[in-house]
């Protein structure tokens, strides 16, 4: 019920921007209260709207492997962070650039390492 009202709420939003600020702050509480599942599609929404949101790129590291969704991941990290803009000159957007680099390389590492 919670998650339905949320959502309600974050589609009233008009701004794509302030919406996606929305959907990654409920997606914070629902994964807090262990709804990862609707955590992971408000995220997806986030995305979806706006594909270069390194905040939500960042939320989905936390809530897709809980998902088993490594390898979608890794994917959708491949595929995204290349085509990023040059990241702003402050520390909050760097560390965050930084984090989403090496979480995919860390799955990709974990890929060599899987016995075949």
């Amino acid at each position: 019920m919670a998650a339905r009202t949320s959502s309600l709420l974050i589609d009233l939003v008009k701004d794509p921007k302030e919406r996606a600020v929305r959907r990654r702050e409920a997606a914070v509480l629902l994964s807090k209260r262990g709804e990862t599942a609707e955590a992971a599609r408000l995220l997806q929404q986030a995305l979806d709207e706006r594909p270069q949101d390194e905040d939500a790129l960042a939320g989905l590291c936390e809530v897709w492997p809980a998902l088993g969704k490594e390898s979608e991941l890794e994917k959708m990290l491949r595929k995204t962070l290349p085509a990023l803009p040059a990241v702003e000159d402050n520390n909050e957007a760097i560390e965050t650039r930084a984090r989403l680099w090496e979480r995919l390389g860390q799955l990709q590492a974990s890929v060599i390492r899987r016995p075949r």
